[in-house]
């Protein structure tokens, strides 16, 4: 009888020992399954965070885009109609009589994007940078975009400024 006790208790400790075997392989398997599941459940919530940011993103820099068509379009309208170079240096020497002018040579013309037109002059005149500052503000009278590009004088007096001249291009339909 103690023969079989001890069998018996042999294969009662075998099996305990298959059971939690079996379990821990069982259990791991789950366990494996389900951290990889949290891995790339939290992967895919750190995606979704990013784009949802890349989607805010764009939705500001749409908004942002709009406000500057906006803006652009304002500034569209506070330009005069384009008259053509020849009567633009005219009305830009019109309106420097009260200024030492020696020369007025336009640079270049550009049309840029929305129907507005750059243009540059080279205005030489006897004075200083506030000269030049003066001039500008009386050109913006006619021309409110007006703005210095380059300025240099040198001890005799005698100054040379390059200015942006912007105009609405009066050929819009």
């Amino acid at each position: 009888m103690i023969k079989i006790n001890k069998s018996i208790k042999n294969i009662i400790i075998f099996l305990s020992l298959m059971q939690i075997l079996y379990v821990f392989t069982l259990l791991k398997i789950p366990l494996l399954e389900s951290a990889t599941l949290s891995s790339q459940i939290q992967s895919k919530s750190i995606q979704l965070q990013e784009l949802n940011y890349i989607l805010d993103n764009n939705k500001n820099i749409l908004n942002h885009i709009s406000v500057i068509s906006q803006e652009l379009i304002t500034y569209r309208n506070m330009l005069p109609n384009d008259t053509g170079l020849i009567i633009q240096t005219t009305n830009i020497i019109n309106q420097l009589n009260d200024y030492d002018i020696q020369n007025i040579n336009p640079l270049n013309s550009n049309s840029l994007n929305d129907n507005i037109i750059l243009r540059e002059y080279e205005i030489k005149f006897t004075g200083n940078e506030l000269t030049g500052i003066d001039i500008v503000k009386t050109l913006r009278e006619i021309y409110p975009l007006t703005n210095i590009s380059y300025i240099s004088w040198d001890l005799n007096n005698e100054t040379k400024m390059i200015i942006k001249v912007y105009t609405n291009d009066s050929n819009i339909s």
